[in-house]
């Protein structure tokens, strides 16, 4: 885990879990509550097609969406989660 690419957390993408995973691991240590206790992340995106695109597109740079009040960037070899910026929360 770390704080130095992505504000709040990241997250490694490990081969010996799927993409999902990560995200709700990272958002776990944000947030610091289980992973069984957060809000199920089908309800922002589409996790299945998640899991799909980064683990078989070789041209995916990057897939961003919000939840539970953080922006996540999900890159082929790390999960960042961000606090959304302030100019996105007064829009």
């Amino acid at each position: 885990m770390g704080q130095d690419r992505c504000g709040v957390v990241s997250r490694q993408i490990e081969h010996t879990e799927s993409v999902h995973q990560t995200v709700l691991r990272a958002v776990s240590a944000a947030t610091e509550q289980p992973v069984a206790e957060l809000t199920p992340l089908q309800t922002a995106i589409d996790v299945d097609a998640m899991d799909t695109l980064l683990s078989s597109s070789k041209n995916l740079r990057s897939l961003q969406f919000q939840y539970m009040g953080f922006e996540i960037t999900v890159r082929p070899e790390y999960v960042c989660i961000q606090e959304p910026h302030e100019s996105a929360i007064e829009s």
